[in-house]
Formats: C-alpha cells, sequence, structure tokens
C-alpha cells in the first residue's frame, strides 16, 4: 500500500499491530513478503529524510522565517516518518530470530 495512503488514513497501517501479518493467511512467504516491504518502505523513508535535511541545510542566510519554518516542519515529518518505519522493522524483526 503506497505510503500516501497510510499517511491519509485510508486502509489498513501495518505499523499499528506488527504481530498481525495483513496479508493473507500469514504464510511464511507472506511473512518474508512483509518483512521485505518494510525495508524498502524504510529505505525509501531515509532518502525523502536526508532530502528534506538537505534541502533545509540548503536554504541561504537571510531566508524568511516561513521557509525556514517550513523547512524543518517538513523535515521533523520525514524524519518521524522514518523513525516509525524503524520502530516497526524492528519489531517486526522480533518474529524472525534466525535473521537477527
Amino acid at each position: 500500500m503506497p505510503h500516501s495512503l497510510l499517511a491519509s488514513g485510508i486502509g489498513v497501517n501495518p505499523l499499528d499491530n506488527p504481530k498481525r501479518v495483513p496479508y493473507g493467511l500469514g504464510t511464511i512467504q507472506n511473512r518474508y513478503d512483509t518483512l521485505l516491504a518494510a525495508v524498502k518502505r524504510l529505505h525509501a523513508a531515509e532518502a525523502a529524510s536526508l532530502k528534506r535535511a538537505e534541502a533545509r541545510a540548503a536554504l541561504p542566510p537571510g531566508s524568511t522565517r516561513a521557509r525556514v519554518t517550513t523547512a524543518n516542519a517538513q523535515w521533523a515529518q520525514a524524519a518521524e516518518d522514518r523513525d516509525r518505519c524503524q520502530e516497526y522493522l524492528a519489531r517486526l524483526l522480533e518474529g524472525f530470530p534466525d535473521l537477527r
């Protein structure tokens, strides 16, 4: 499910309950697919956070307060999303003792 659907509250958010496999009957393949999707989501969230941090750092001296505040808020939102993805992946990995 694309991030925009999760962020808008539409659909099932797997971050709410990582012990429940949101796809299929919970077979091993589905669990690994869920894990792979979480890793991909974390990678995308880290890239977005880095992009926002670079944009924030690229603001020239003398930027308006509105631009600085907007850049800070966008970076904070991306960093929070990255942190949620890291926590979700850590909780998922608890179910895979062979991958630790």
